[in-house]
């Protein structure tokens, strides 16, 4: 029972350290897409001469909004795991070692190979850098 108290622990470890990162970068995506909705309502302001104190405050508070919440556990299923009487051990941990090895492999390709991650401006600035363009900054 131990070992199978020791698996259980290592996935609930292996998946909030998943889930965590997940959380990030959706959260970071959402809060761009917030920030840039934000900015164009305050640019439609402007132009029709209106107070913009309202959105600037908006947007100054978006950005101190970004908070990962830890996921909640699944009581039934941890029930379930801890209760039932022959539980296949080697699957469980053959689940460990993959959700661990795919985590790995992420991190390794986002590190030796920074492409992938990036987006379209990024990939663009550095091949004009690459050719001794320089384009200008965007805000």
């Amino acid at each position: 029972m131990t070992k199978l108290k020791t698996l259980i622990k290592n996935l609930q470890t292996e998946l909030s350290i998943i889930n965590e990162a997940t959380v990030k970068t959706h959260l970071s995506k959402e809060l761009t897409k917030q920030l840039a909705v934000l900015e164009y309502k305050k640019l439609q302001l402007i132009k029709l001469n209106k107070p913009v104190e309202e959105i600037s405050e908006e947007i100054s508070n978006l950005s101190s909004n970004l908070k990962v919440k830890p996921p909640k556990i699944n009581e039934d299923l941890h029930e379930k795991l801890v209760n039932n009487e022959s539980p296949n051990l080697n699957q469980l941990s053959n689940i460990i070692n993959y959700l661990k090895s795919q985590r790995i492999y992420t991190e390794l390709v986002e590190r030796y190979n920074p492409g992938l991650a990036m987006d379209q401006e990024d990939k663009i600035r550095r091949t004009a850098n690459r050719v001794g363009l320089s384009i200008p900054e965007t805000k």
